[in-house]
Parts: structure tokens; C-alpha cells; sequence
């Protein structure tokens, strides 16, 4: 029975990160598993002009000259991955790819963020954007100027605060802010009105209470993640998040649902994996929320 509530958590997961991090945004083209994965700058000068994906590891400052002078040549270029780099500054080239649509710099410790959000900012194109594991303490002021962005991943870093001018990015339909330490959210967080979905996972020190005050002033949110965030508990104010479809509270410390969930019409799935809900409990959910297909396993510990 636990390895069964093991792999179903397992498969859940990967398909819920695969939704928020590739949806219909992409092109049918750069999602297609036949798409050819340029893996270094010299093989992806070999045809510049077929190049749409580009994935490079470990760029520094003392071997990144090829991939500065020559990022511009890459003209059809769609997807960009940076992974465990330690350059600074992203080349002014990379401004020049009129069909850049995703970036990810992400384990890049050395990265100036305010710069990179310069250089992307004139990427008129570009919809989606990874800054995940950079070990940033705060967003600079200038994220504003990415208002095309509609999908933002800043999971694993040490922000606990968004700037003002983060919520001037009114087409961003989702933001991953998992492992964080976020104690709570800003009331501007209502300005984000195309806001659809919002993963918040693994912060255990979140005042839920306010959270979800702000949360339910969001028309559009469909999708809220809580996963391991060693919540005991589940506030009343959980009713206010009425457009809510899915909502994920895995892995956290829950023996009971309020019965204010009740209020949530639109919930399709409830996923509780690793909680400590007896099975009369689940029952009962089940027996008020007949229009939701409940997702449960108990804790291994």
C-alpha cells in the first residue's frame, strides 16, 4: 500500500510540473520530442538557422566567448537553457533572437539579475522564464519590463518578497515561487488578474490565514499548490477561493478538512496524499464533495 501511495504521488507530481511548465504556449514544433537538442554552441553553429533549442551546462567566464560573440546567430532560436553556469552578464546578442519564446538560467549562482532582465526585456517574444535555483535573495525593480512574460519560475531561491513592480506583469498566468520561506503574500497580489495558477510548496513558515485572504480576491486561479508545507490545518478562508479547479495539500501534517471546502463549486481535484486523515474522514469529504475526485494515501513515516 505505500509504495502504491509512493508511485501515485511520484506520477501526479511529474504530470502537474509537466502541465505548469509546458503548456500551450510552446509551439507544436519545440515540444516535439523529435526536435533536435543542440547540447553546445559548436555543433549548433554547424546550421545556425535550424537551431530551435539550445541547452548548455557549465558556461564561465573564461570559456564563454563562443557562446557571447555568436548567440545572435542563432536567429530561429526558440528555447534557451543555462543550467550551472557562473557568467554574470547574458551577452547583448541574445536580444537579437526575435523568436526567443523560453529561458531557463537556472543553478547560475553568479548571475546578475538585473542585467539578465534588461537583455530578456528586449526579447519581445519570449512568454516563459525560469530564474529557479539562482540563489537570489529579491527580484529587481526592472521585472516590469518583462510584460509579455505569462509563465515565471523563482522556486529554490531565498526570496520571501516581491517588489511593487512585479505586479505590474499583468498577462502572467503562472507563478512557481516553491522553496522560498515565504511568510506571507503582498495585497498587490490582486493586480495579477490573469493569475491561473500558483504553486507555493515547501514553505513551511506560511501564514496561511493571509495567504489565502489575498488569494481569494484572484478571479481566474485555478490551481493553488501547498505541497509539504507542514500545514496542520486548513483556515476557513480556504471558502474564499472560489474559481479554485485543483488543489494540492500533499505531504503536509492534515487530519481534517474545513467544512467551508464545501463552498468550492468549481474544485474538480482535491489531492491529499501523505496527510494523516483516518479513513472515516476521507469518507466524509468524499460524501460532501461529490463533484470532486479526491486524491489520498496516508503519510509514510
Amino acid at each position: 500500500m505505500k509504495k502504491n501511495v509512493a508511485l501515485l504521488f511520484l506520477l501526479y507530481t511529474l504530470l502537474i510540473n509537466n502541465a505548469l511548465l509546458c503548456q500551450s504556449s510552446i509551439t507544436p514544433s519545440l515540444a516535439s520530442p523529435s526536435l533536435k537538442r543542440y547540447m553546445s554552441m559548436k555543433d549548433a553553429l554547424l546550421n545556425p538557422d535550424s537551431v530551435y533549442y539550445l541547452n548548455l551546462f557549465l558556461v564561465t567566464e573564461s570559456n564563454a566567448d563562443t557562446f557571447n560573440l555568436n548567440i545572435n546567430k542563432l536567429r530561429n532560436l526558440k528555447y534557451l537553457a543555462l543550467g550551472v553556469c557562473s557568467i554574470r552578464r547574458l551577452p547583448d546578442g541574445i536580444s537579437e533572437l526575435a523568436y526567443l519564446e523560453q529561458v531557463k538560467l537556472e543553478a547560475s549562482f553568479k548571475l546578475d539579475i538585473e542585467d539578465c532582465i534588461n537583455v530578456l526585456s528586449k526579447c519581445s517574444n519570449l512568454k516563459e522564464i525560469s530564474f529557479a535555483n539562482d540563489s537570489l535573495k529579491y527580484l529587481s525593480n526592472n521585472i516590469n519590463l518583462l510584460k509579455n512574460v505569462t509563465k515565471l519560475n523563482i522556486s529554490g531561491n531565498q526570496i520571501q518578497y516581491l517588489p511593487a513592480e512585479f505586479f505590474e506583469l499583468n498577462k502572467l498566468t503562472t507563478l512557481l515561487w516553491n522553496n522560498n520561506d515565504i511568510n506571507t503574500i503582498s495585497k498587490e497580489f490582486r493586480n495579477l488578474e490573469q493569475l491561473e495558477e500558483l504553486s507555493l510548496n515547501y514553505n513551511s513558515n506560511m501564514n496561511l490565514v493571509e495567504v489565502l485572504s489575498v488569494l481569494g480576491t484572484l478571479p481566474k486561479l485555478k490551481y493553488l499548490g501547498l505541497i509539504d508545507n507542514n500545514l496542520q490545518k486548513i483556515p476557513s478562508q480556504i471558502r474564499l477561493c472560489h474559481s479554485l479547479e485543483t488543489l494540492n495539500l500533499s505531504m503536509n501534517q492534515l487530519q481534517h478538512l474545513p467544512d467551508e471546502i464545501t463552498e468550492l463549486n468549481r474544485l474538480t481535484f482535491i489531492i491529499l496524499l501523505g496527510n494523516n486523515f483516518s479513513n472515516d474522514e476521507i469518507e466524509r469529504i468524499k460524501e460532501k464533495m461529490t463533484n470532486c475526485f479526491v486524491i489520498w494515501g496516508k503519510r509514510n513515516d
